[in-house]
């Protein structure tokens, strides 16, 4: 209802307000290896985000960077105990942030030096639809922003990886 969500911006506001960006990804870097702790801030990260208002959200990404929150998110990416729903998350929030225009490139390298692992991940679990796409996503975003030429994926043999999640995700276009 209209007062629940009332409540709510005004809790994510005050989150905001407050220094709770740097807060929530200061306990993130303190509890790396606890998958659902990070889920469960992944999720308040993302309500911070309204993406009905550019200022906002700018305003939040650039809160996000300041926090160091692309080098974590890489780090959460390389975890080889992360769920593929933290990964899926952590994948898909590191995209968003990236694609908003900061004027700053410097996060982008952080991404970039997660690809092998990303590759590695997707390759380690070939059949879970949920890291494939979030792999995928992962690997899409660094050619699009520019950081990393689509020939060098396919020189660094990652075109299997890439093909395979191209299949498994053929069926549901949208997912992507």
């Amino acid at each position: 209802d209209a007062k629940s969500d009332d409540v709510i911006s005004s809790n994510l506001s005050s989150i905001e307000d407050f220094n709770g960006i740097a807060i929530i990804t200061s306990a993130m870097k303190c509890h790396e290896g606890e998958s659902n702790a990070q889920v469960i801030a992944i999720k308040v990260l993302w309500r911070l985000m309204d993406v009905s208002e550019a200022n906002t959200t700018k305003r939040i990404v650039r809160k996000f960077f300041e926090a160091g929150l692309v080098p974590l998110s890489t780090r959460l990416l390389r975890l080889k105990s992360s769920s593929s729903e933290l990964f899926d998350r952590v994948a898909e929030l590191l995209c968003v942030i990236l694609s908003i225009d900061q004027g700053d490139n410097s996060q982008v390298g952080f991404v970039v030096e997660c690809v092998p692992q990303v590759l590695r991940r997707m390759r380690k679990d070939p059949k879970d639809e949920r890291m494939q796409k979030a792999g995928l996503r992962v690997l899409v975003a660094v050619v699009v922003l520019g950081s990393v030429p689509a020939q060098t994926l396919i020189d660094s043999s990652a075109s299997d990886v890439v093909l395979r999640a191209i299949r498994i995700l053929r069926s549901d276009p949208k997912s992507i």
